[in-house]
């Protein structure tokens, strides 16, 4: 699958005798994790990718502190496809370039198909053609979009002074110039710095060792670019340990299916409602932008990469200064606190949710200790309390004063019966709820800490059935008997209004 290595990964690691392990993210955990995301980043950084390596890096403290990353191998070894621009299509490069322009500009008029996409692309100097995908937006979008647009923002301007520093030089070496200097420091060493401290983890980088730079400054274009392949000749060394069709495998990068889950309903009304937020006015016209996210939606356009771009900085924006830089967790525990007391700022339970969290670790690590084992029993009581009272409910026929609706377990049904979404959507949610049941981790870790494992860690396994039906399947039930599961918002948590 596009967006799934894990098969092949596990192939390799077995050929070489080496462990494997597979965590894969659900829509909802990436989407959750997004905010995080942009906190541990500092600055807004719209690359999707950066959300998979928080949760690589996640699992990789689970086991280590120190982590080796293969960041540099594409700019020093020539590892983008866009290096081989220069040696395609040499045939028409031999047209006079004002033949070549006037044909792009006619095939521009035109609606884009394949063969007009090549006018167009040729047309271009390889200038325009190499720093053209890096510009998300053109001039009219962004006067159309942004709510005070000054003209000033083409992004040739970032690149031209090192463009023009690497004139003579040939066109993969100037486009490695400008890579090493903006893309790689600017986007790959930032998020990869930036997810690994998010959790504890020391990043290290071999091949971007001065002594092997030096090397790879030495190597000819021609090694590093050939008619089949880029990195040529990085795949060449990697040959001597690596059957070929793992050294000669395709790139494939880091592709996230942002174009499919925008086409998804759920995902479209979430970023849909963060457009709709008062603050968003400040930057950027939102009636334009709302037509944008709709457009998108519909089919009518494929406007993703530029949705994504505005939603993380308004996600960046709400972190740093609606929530005033607040980690997310911390601002959850407050919004809710706000929701049972109003009358109290937000800030409040923020800062006594830090100072709590902070003494305990001061006192003693045992404190702690005890501490989560409270919270995890207040947690199991707060879900009793909801089956409990949903029970009560149901028996005694409570009529809501909001919504009007009238605790019953014919609310299970009522509302497009069983499966409404479909029985797939059923088994896709409840294989979540099962993984985050299980918790083999922990139980692994704690094991090796239980007086006796022998007893203790079958008996857990053998209670996650009971667990899963009894906390996650009553409490679901409890709650859609008192309210109708088309009523509840899917942006807060129906544990804590219910």
């Amino acid at each position: 699958p596009k967006y799934d290595e894990s098969f092949p990964a596990r192939a390799l690691a077995r050929s070489l005798g080496v462990r494997n392990r597979v965590r894969r993210i659900s829509p909802g955990e990436f989407w959750d994790a997004v905010p995080a995301v942009q906190y541990h980043m500092d600055e807004p950084l719209a690359d999707a990718a950066a959300v998979a390596l928080y949760f690589l890096n996640r699992e990789a403290a689970k086991d280590v502190k120190v982590v080796l990353s293969g960041e540099g191998a594409d700019e020093l070894f020539g590892g983008y496809n866009i290096y081989r621009d220069p040696f395609t299509a040499r045939w028409y490069d031999r047209l006079p370039p004002w033949l070549r322009a006037g044909l792009g500009a006619v095939a521009a008029l035109l609606p884009p198909a394949r063969g007009v996409n090549f006018l167009v692309r040729r047309g271009m100097s390889l200038e325009e053609r190499y720093f053209g995908p890096t510009a998300l937006f053109n001039e009219r979008e962004k006067r159309r979009l942004l709510a005070d647009y000054a003209g000033d923002g083409d992004p040739m301007f970032l690149t031209e002074a090192i463009w023009d520093a690497t004139e003579g030089l040939d066109p993969v070496t100037r486009m490695q110039q400008v890579d090493l200097n903006l893309w790689l420091a600017g986007d790959i060493l930032l998020k990869a710095d930036k997810m690994t401290m998010a959790h504890s983890l020391e990043l290290r980088v071999p091949l971007l060792d001065k002594e092997l730079m030096g090397v790879a400054e030495q190597v000819p274009t021609k090694y590093l670019i050939t008619d089949e392949n880029t990195k040529y000749a990085f795949r060449q060394a990697a040959g001597r340990h690596l059957p070929k069709e793992w050294y000669d495998r395709e790139k494939l990068g880091f592709p996230v299916p942002i174009k499919k889950w925008l086409r998804e309903e759920k995902f479209y009304k979430y970023v849909r409602s963060v457009f709709e937020r008062d603050y968003v006015s400040q930057f950027f016209d939102q009636d334009a932008l709302l037509k944008m996210i709709d457009d998108n939606y519909a089919g009518k356009t494929d406007d993703r990469r530029k949705i994504w771009t505005v939603y993380s900085f308004l996600t960046w924006y709400d972190v740093y200064f609606v929530h005033d830089g607040e980690k997310p967790d911390v601002i959850a525990i407050a919004s809710y606190f706000h929701f049972w007391f109003p009358a109290i700022s937000v800030w409040v339970p923020s800062i006594l949710v830090v100072l709590l969290i902070m003494g305990l670790n001061l006192v003693s690590v045992n404190l702690f200790g005890e501490m989560e084992f409270w919270f995890a029993s207040i947690k199991v009581m707060a879900i009793l309390a909801i089956i409990a009272v949903g029970v009560y409910m149901v028996l005694t026929g409570f009529t809501s004063s909001v919504s009007g609706h009238t605790a019953s377990v014919a609310n299970l049904w009522a509302y497009g019966g069983w499966f409404p979404k479909g029985v797939f959507g059923f088994f896709a949610g409840f294989q979540i709820a099962l993984f985050a049941f299980v918790g083999i981790e922990l139980i692994g870790t704690t094991a090796a800490e239980a007086k006796d494992p022998e007893t203790s860690l079958p008996r857990a396994i053998n209670t996650i059935p009971y667990r899963i039906v009894f906390f996650y399947v009553f409490a679901l039930l409890a709650i859609m008997c008192i309210t109708p599961w088309s009523d509840i918002d899917s942006q807060s948590s129906p544990f804590v209004n219910t």
